[in-house]
C-alpha cells in the first residue's frame, strides 16, 4: 500500500470511528440535561401546599362544627369559600404550570432531554443501517478491517445492550423502591449483562462461521465431482450428458436454497 492510499485509509477510518462514536455518544446525551427546568420543579411543589391547605381548613371547619362553634349554616358557607379559594389556587397553579412547561419544550418535545432522547435512538439506529450497508457492499477482507469492524460491533452490541439491561432494570433506579438484592447488585449487571451479551453472540456467530466452513469442505469434493471430475475423466455417457446436467444443476439449486 503506497503512502496516499495509507493516508486515505486512516482518514477513512478516523471518519467512521468519529461517526461510530457520535451515533453510541447520541444515545446517551438526554443523561446530562434535566427533564424539567429548575423553575418548574419548584412551582409543582406548591401543589401539594394548596392541597394541605384546602384540607386543613375542611378539617378545622369540621372540628368547629363538631363543637358547635359554628352553626350548619355557617360551615356550609365557610366550607364553600374554602373549596372556592383552592380551587382560584389551583386554576393559577395549572395556569402557571402550563406556562412554564411551554417554555421547557423543545421542537414539540416538552423538554431539550425528551428531544435529544427521541431522536437519539434513531440517529444511532441510522448510522448503524448506513454502516451495514456500507459493510454489505464492500465486503470486508482485510484483516485489519475485519478486526476493526469487529470492535465497532463490540460498541453498538454494548451499547444497545446496556439500554436493553436499563429497560428491564430501570425500576432499580427508584431508590423508593425496596429491592430483592443490594443496588449495587443491579448496577453491576447493568454493565455485565451487555458484555454477556457481545461475547454470546460473538461466539454464537463463530460457531456457525465455522459449522458454515466445515460444510464448505464437507460438500466440496462433491461439487468438483458432479463439475469436473466426472466429465474430465469421462465417467458420464454422451446420451446421458443432458440428464446428468439437470440432475447436478437441480442437486445445486437444492442445495444452495436449503429446501
Amino acid at each position: 500500500m503506497n503512502s496516499t492510499n495509507r493516508v486515505r485509509s486512516i482518514i477513512k477510518t478516523l471518519f467512521f470511528s468519529t461517526v461510530v462514536v457520535l451515533a453510541i455518544a447520541v444515545t446517551f446525551l438526554h443523561e446530562y440535561f434535566p427533564g424539567s427546568s429548575q423553575e418548574l420543579l419548584a412551582h409543582k411543589k406548591t401543589y401539594k401546599t394548596i392541597i394541605n391547605n384546602r384540607d386543613v381548613a375542611f378539617e378545622r371547619l369540621l372540628a368547629q362544627l363538631e363543637k358547635k362553634n359554628i352553626t350548619i349554616e355557617e360551615f356550609i358557607i365557610s366550607y364553600k369559600k374554602a373549596k372556592e379559594t383552592s380551587s382560584l389556587e389551583l386554576k393559577k397553579f395549572n395556569k402557571i404550570r402550563k406556562e412554564l412547561m411551554l417554555k421547557d419544550s423543545y421542537l414539540g418535545y416538552t423538554s431539550f432531554k425528551n428531544f435529544l432522547l427521541g431522536i437519539g435512538f434513531p440517529i444511532c439506529g441510522l448510522i448503524l443501517s448506513l454502516l451495514f450497508l456500507n459493510v454489505v457492499l464492500n465486503p470486508v477482507q482485510h484483516i485489519f478491517r475485519k478486526r476493526y469492524y469487529l470492535i465497532i460491533s463490540f460498541a453498538f452490541i454494548a451499547c444497545w445492550g446496556y439500554w436493553v439491561s436499563w429497560s428491564f432494570l430501570s425500576y432499580s433506579q427508584d431508590p423508593n423502591r425496596p429491592f430483592d438484592f443490594p443496588k449495587l447488585y443491579y448496577d453491576i449487571a447493568l454493565y455485565i449483562l451487555p458484555i454477556v451479551l457481545f461475547t454470546g453472540a460473538y461466539y454464537l456467530m463463530k460457531y456457525y462461521t465455522s459449522i458454515e466452513q466445515k460444510l464448505k469442505k464437507i460438500l466440496r469434493p462433491f461439487f468438483d465431482f458432479f463439475y469436473r471430475d466426472a466429465e474430465e475423466k469421462n465417467l458420464i455417457r454422451p446420451e446421458k450428458k443432458v440428464e446428468f446436467d439437470k440432475i447436478t444443476i437441480e442437486l445445486t439449486d437444492h442445495v444452495v436454497t436449503h429446501e
